[in-house]
């Protein structure tokens, strides 16, 4: 009862800020270190777990993040670097620690899955954005896959042949054109009864990528949020 009680908080929450869509709405932080056009940042896709924030080694904030919110990256250091998530209320004991590389001009992305009430939380991190030169009117996009109550799903965009992603993982970067508006079809079900996931037209930017988290849990709600790279 408590964890429906807070999911439907969470929807309210999500649809009151545009959930569902596919907006890249930032941070409303004022650290010069948001916004940047390389660095860090957080895919929070566990339905059931708190706000959290990164911390490196030193203790230094780098960043938070709500439950499926879109968010810019932040600017960290080259080299190796200790990377700390925490739930917000506890500061003091760390969810997961990795050590991450970090290239010049690289982008990543924390991706946070499970289910605390069931699966616990998993987390792998990501290396954003298409490597090659992205062909005029089209998008490169890839698919992160969190949705509770999936192991597998296939998904396609427009009428191409059904691609099939795993739970806690994520595919490559497919590149796809946009229609004469700007837009994207794109639909995904369960793999094992096809059951409907997703179905949408996503508003895009040609010549950009995208990572398109896919999460939820499967009988509550399940949404689509757009991460541009």
């Amino acid at each position: 009862m408590i964890k429906r009680l807070l999911l439907i908080i969470l929807t309210i929450n999500l649809f009151a800020c545009g959930g569902g869509g596919g907006s890249s709405d930032g941070d409303s932080d004022n650290n010069t270190n948001l916004g940047a056009d390389r660095g860090l940042r957080i895919m929070h896709g566990e339905i059931d777990l708190e706000p959290l924030s990164i911390k490196l080694a030193d203790g230094t904030l780098i960043t938070q993040a709500e439950f499926a919110k879109s968010l810019r990256y932040f600017k960290i250091a080259e080299g190796t670097q200790t990377i700390n998530l925490y739930r917000n209320s506890d500061s003091l004991s760390p969810l997961a620690s990795s050590s991450l590389e970090v290239a010049a001009k690289g982008k990543y992305s924390l991706v946070v899955f499970g289910s605390r009430s069931g699966l616990g939380t998993g987390t792998k991190i990501l290396t954003d954005g298409y490597a090659e030169e992205i062909p005029d009117g089209q998008v490169a996009v890839r698919i992160v896959h969190t949705t509770v109550g999936a192991a597998d799903l296939d998904f396609r965009f427009n009428s191409q042949q059904a691609e099939q992603v795993s739970f806690g993982g994520n595919s490559e970067y497919f590149l796809q054109p946009l229609s004469a508006s700007g837009t994207l079809g794109f639909s995904a079900v369960r793999s094992v009864d096809s059951r409907l996931i997703a179905s949408q037209n996503l508003s895009l930017e040609p010549g950009k990528s995208y990572s398109l988290l896919i999460t939820g849990e499967i009988g509550l709600f399940t949404l689509v949020r757009v991460f541009q790279d």
